[in-house]
């Protein structure tokens, strides 16, 4: 065998293991994504430029980054957490991610008003006790 073709078989071998490595990182460290009853339905009828910003940042969260805009919603439960999108209106979406590798979305909908309703709160509540917190 040449030089060449050695190193290319190196070279080729040595992509194959990144590859399965990388795949590995993949299952270990990116968080599984688990929709909580209407969840992924109601993020699927937010206007399309809306839905894609709210996509890209449970991305970020899947991968162990915060969202670009949230805060912490301690009124709902330890560790809940509201994702904001500012996109065609005002879009939100309420998650947990510390129970397990998972990222569990709760709930998300239309932001209409100020202050976040009762009816959306109690909502995300019942659903983060279903979930076994």
């Amino acid at each position: 065998m040449t030089d060449l073709g050695l190193n290319e078989a190196l070279h080729l071998t040595t992509y194959k293991i990144l590859d399965k490595m990388s795949r590995i990182l993949y299952v270990l460290f990116v968080k599984t994504i688990i929709f909580i009853g209407d969840s992924r339905e109601s993020i699927r009828e937010f206007p399309e430029s809306a839905r894609r910003a709210m996509g890209s940042q449970l991305l970020r969260i899947q991968n162990g980054l915060d969202p670009l805009d949230w805060k912490p919603m301690k009124a709902v439960g330890a560790g809940v957490r509201e994702v904001r999108v500012h996109t065609d209106g005002e879009f939100r979406a309420f998650y947990v991610t510390h129970i397990g590798n998972v990222l569990y979305v709760l709930h998300a909908f239309r932001k209409k008003t100020q202050k976040t309703s009762l009816k959306d709160i109690t909502l995300v509540r019942l659903r983060f006790k279903q979930i076994g917190e």
